[in-house]
């Protein structure tokens, strides 16, 4: 069951302008929290309503060793360690900000006169390395943490995550709203979610407040061993009260065209999302939350049908 919280404690936040760090962030406005975040550039940074002025501080910098990571860290009781790349077509890329970043921020709690409990906001791909590069950057950080954090540290592994601002899930709820589902892989494949707001709750009103905790949480919607495409398809028809038709796109076609998206990507000087190894990422056979690892006394409540709904509101 998820709790209220209302606190002053300090809580120092990376990633705040992503999709999910916008989301923590004003979840932790809300409750209370004064909240001191990292930012590459403070000029663009978009800032929740405030419930007190002095409520947000903003500090410049990124997560390269620098005097910029001990202010960030002054006086506070908790990290929640949300940034990370996500895009990119080497490994050096996902391991300069998913291991590097992690490490100079464990350094930097180091120098830290207080102990700090540090919350990384990790990726249920971390279970499966030899996947990607992304998986393997996430399962390296987690393991530098783990060994390396002199205080109490939390890591949350989400799944796919959706709602809100989200956009990399947005296109499969469009086209199953035309009555199209595509699919990526096996319709058997088993995968769970969660919502935005859910993931949310959990982290700043339950995890944050596990201040003792030494251990890891896979959260989902409450959905009992996940999904497969199959039921996708059947939730998608009762929410849009329509014929959904499933639609398998061959594997060739789907290997050739993240070739070519890394390709056009490299000349265009952008990070690719899909790649050859974010295939084998969607093509995992099992990526559904470990039912051992759940977080204890807290349970989702927005099901995948009522989720959806709240996007197109």
């Amino acid at each position: 069951m998820s709790t209220a919280v209302t606190s002053n404690k300090t809580v120092a936040l990376t990633g705040a302008s992503g999709f999910v760090g916008q989301s923590l962030l004003k979840k932790l406005i809300a409750s209370g929290h004064k909240v001191r975040v990292l930012v590459r550039n403070p000029d663009t940074f978009k800032q929740p309503r405030l419930q007190t002025s002095d409520q947000l501080e903003v500090i410049q910098g990124n997560l390269k060793p620098g005097p910029h990571l001990g202010q960030l860290l002054q006086g506070v009781e908790a990290l929640i360690h949300c940034a990370g790349r996500v895009r990119g077509q080497c490994y050096s890329e996902f391991e300069e900000d998913n291991v590097h970043g992690t490490m100079a921020l464990i350094d930097a709690c180091k120098q830290s006169p207080a102990s700090i409990h540090f919350i990384q906001i990790s990726s249920l791909a971390s279970r499966q390395p030899q996947l990607s590069h992304y998986s393997k950057s996430k399962y390296e950080a987690e393991q530098y943490l783990q060994k390396n954090h002199l205080g109490r540290w939390s890591i949350i592994r989400p799944p796919a995550i959706y709602g809100g601002d989200e956009q990399e899930m947005r296109p499969l709820f469009d086209w199953m709203q035309r009555g199209l589902l595509w699919l990526p892989c096996n319709a058997n494949n088993r995968f769970s979610l969660i919502h935005i707001n859910d993931l949310a709750e959990l982290i700043v009103s339950h995890s944050l407040e596990q201040l003792s905790l030494h251990k890891i949480i896979e959260p989902d919607d409450g959905h009992e061993n996940g999904y497969s495409w199959y039921e996708i398809h059947t939730i998608g028809s009762s929410v849009f009260k329509r014929k959904i038709h499933l639609l398998a796109l061959p594997p060739l076609l789907l290997e050739t065209a993240a070739r070519v998206n890394v390709v056009i990507c490299r000349l265009l000087g952008k990070s690719p999302m899909l790649t050859p190894e974010k295939l084998s990422e969607l093509r995992f056979p099992n990526w559904v939350a470990a039912a051992e690892l759940a977080a204890e006394n807290w349970i989702a409540v927005i099901p995948l049908n009522k989720g959806i709904l709240s996007i197109y509101k």
